[in-house]
């Protein structure tokens, strides 16, 4: 008899511990392959002045686009006194999924017959926020007489990635955690005129990027 209660007891254990099993899987299933159904948006308006740059808008190609399909676009050519605008470019994403549309603009300046003359990765100090080291991808194209540098990278709620499968990875562990998911890629762009060598458009960038990270990051908020 006591036998058969121990087995009755073990036996209801081992069905409870499955019961419990079985649940978590199928949380971590649903959490896993399945979008959420109500993800955040990006609902508000990037802003026009970033310190003393204004912005105004950039006619979208269409094409580039519906092949990134975002949730939401952000397209300006940035200027302050006489230097040469900067263009920047955020494609929106509101779900992890999404991520993948995104692609580096290798792609993208090659097909339109850009030569890649550079390429290297960089941190840029913001420092004025936490996590202060933002890490990025450069490059430097040419087209006849024209050159151009571009700064690119792939932005999370709270942090930027050079590389997109990290950025997916941390995406991923942040949708476990109940945690935002949007996310979008994020372009600068200057074209560099006559009189200004590479350097000196190099470090206009570089400025702009630290007054915009820190705007970039209330956007998501």
């Amino acid at each position: 008899m006591a036998f058969l209660t121990e087995l009755k007891s073990d036996t209801k254990f081992i069905i409870a511990v499955l019961v419990l099993c079985l649940c978590n899987l199928l949380i971590y299933k649903t959490i896993l392959f399945h979008s959420n159904k109500n993800p955040d948006s990006f609902n508000g308006e990037f802003p026009s002045q970033i310190a003393d740059w204004i912005a105004k808008d950039v006619l979208y190609d269409e094409n580039v686009i519906a092949a990134l399909n975002p949730d939401k676009t952000i397209y300006r050519n940035y200027y302050k006194n006489e230097n040469p605008a900067i263009t920047l470019f955020i494609a929106c994403y509101n779900t992890v999924e999404k991520a993948d549309l995104s692609h580096s603009p290798i792609v993208c300046f090659t097909g339109q017959g850009w030569d890649i003359t550079e390429t290297n990765t960089e941190k840029i100090d913001i420092g004025s926020i936490e996590n202060n080291i933002v890490k990025i991808n450069q490059i430097v194209q040419k087209k006849a007489d024209t050159t151009m540098i571009t700064f690119y990278w792939y932005q999370s709620k709270d942090r930027a990635f050079n590389n997109r499968g990290l950025q997916k990875l941390y995406l991923f562990l942040e949708r476990l955690l109940g945690k935002s998911e949007k996310n979008a890629f994020v372009r600068l762009t200057v074209t560099i005129p006559g009189g200004m060598s590479n350097g000196k458009a190099h470090i206009l960038l570089d400025e702009f990027t630290k007054k915009l990270y820190p705007v970039l990051r209330e956007y998501f908020i």
